[in-house]
């Protein structure tokens, strides 16, 4: 019982992790995507 609730801990955890790194990866595409655009200009 105690194994199970320490990995679904775990997979909660690494589910809000890849939430974040989701989030992280948009705004340096879009930062990126915005550098671009000035060294463009």
């Amino acid at each position: 019982r105690k194994k199970i609730q320490i990995t679904r801990i775990m997979d909660e955890r690494n589910r809000q992790l890849s939430y974040f790194e989701r989030i992280g990866e948009v705004t340096f595409t879009k930062r990126k995507f915005g550098l671009m655009k000035k060294a463009y200009e």
